[in-house]
């Protein structure tokens, strides 16, 4: 099958299986990219892909396009959900991916102290006296529920009214891969407006 069918095959195959508009968007900005140097390198047939042609791809947008590690191993992953697509439909017979290990990161997550958090609710508390204004209700209503309940900040934005459930102190999310959690908020009411405390005292479910 040609590359770029195969492509095509692949992202409508996601689509079906109902990601989210921003993955389908990164997988065909990622492809796009595959596509074009696949056909410079005059790899056109999905089955001609081979095992040196994966590394040399991830060299490339190591040593050309600047790529760190992280980058590099999320392309390696399209790559090998992508092979693995064309495996299971027997469109080739083997994984050019299989034996490509990804590359070593050193990866830090820097959290906030308990000062830099109180700094914050300070600055908010401030801004919110100050001004009367919905932003600043507003943005201190964001701040106490990032901090109170760990979401992310795509799942915020997230949040219709629909998922609310003032009923039962609940919250539904739709986080990361559609996997359901469940978490604690523990939000202090003197912390927090009456809107950012009966918004975070729940539960919250991942679904």
């Amino acid at each position: 099958m040609l590359l770029k069918f195969a492509i095509a095959d692949f992202l409508d195959e996601k689509e079906l299986q109902n990601l989210s508009k921003n993955t389908l968007d990164g997988y065909r900005i990622f492809f796009r990219e595959f596509k074009r140097w696949s056909t410079e390198n005059e790899v056109l047939d999905a089955s001609d892909v081979t095992h040196a042609h994966i590394k040399s791809y991830l060299l490339y947008c190591k040593n050309e396009r600047g790529n760190n590690p992280t980058t590099i191993n999320v392309k390696l992953k399209n790559l090998n959900t992508f092979f693995n697509h064309l495996l299971d439909n027997e469109y080739i017979k083997s994984n050019p991916c299989k034996k490509v290990k990804r590359q070593e990161t050193d990866y830090r997550i820097e959290v906030f102290t308990d000062s830099h958090i109180r700094q914050m609710l300070s600055y908010y508390r401030r801004l919110r006296r100050k001004d009367h204004e919905y932003t600043a209700y507003r943005n201190h209503t964001i701040i106490i529920l990032l901090l109170g309940t760990g979401i992310r900040v795509g799942e915020l934005r997230g949040i219709k009214w629909s998922d609310i459930d003032e009923q039962h102190f609940q919250l539904y999310i739709f986080g990361k891969n559609r996997k359901q959690e469940t978490g604690n908020c523990t939000i202090n009411r003197q912390d927090s407006s009456q809107m950012a405390y009966d918004s975070t005292k729940c539960v919250f479910k991942r679904l």
